[in-house]
């Protein structure tokens, strides 16, 4: 299942990292079709949190989609001397207390 962080394949065909993957792999470097699965040694083309080329970070994934939603406020700039911490509401939920540190 894929999540709301988007995670795209950098297109190969490249002649010069073809030929860098091509020597390594000469040299017995085993090659890695995708760095997700667990295995994370070797080489190949990485995956990128990218959708439609535009860098797709945590806060564009999460953030952005529940701004409109009247539950959700957000701060740019946390106010000083305040922490925040998380605590479980119904499964998949979480409820965010700010609190004097």
């Amino acid at each position: 299942m894929m999540g709301p962080v988007w995670a795209s394949k950098v297109p190969g065909g490249d002649r010069l990292v073809d030929a860098f993957v091509a020597a390594a792999t000469g040299n017995g470097v085993p090659e890695v079709e995708d760095f997700n699965t667990g295995e994370q040694e070797g080489v190949g083309y990485y995956q990128l949190s990218t959708r439609r080329g535009l860098r797709c970070s945590a806060a564009v994934a999460y953030l952005k989609p529940a701004r409109g939603r009247p539950t959700c406020t957000s701060r740019r700039r946390p106010m000083p001397g305040v922490c925040c911490s998380a605590t479980g509401g119904r499964p998949g939920w979480n409820t965010v207390r700010a609190a004097p540190c």
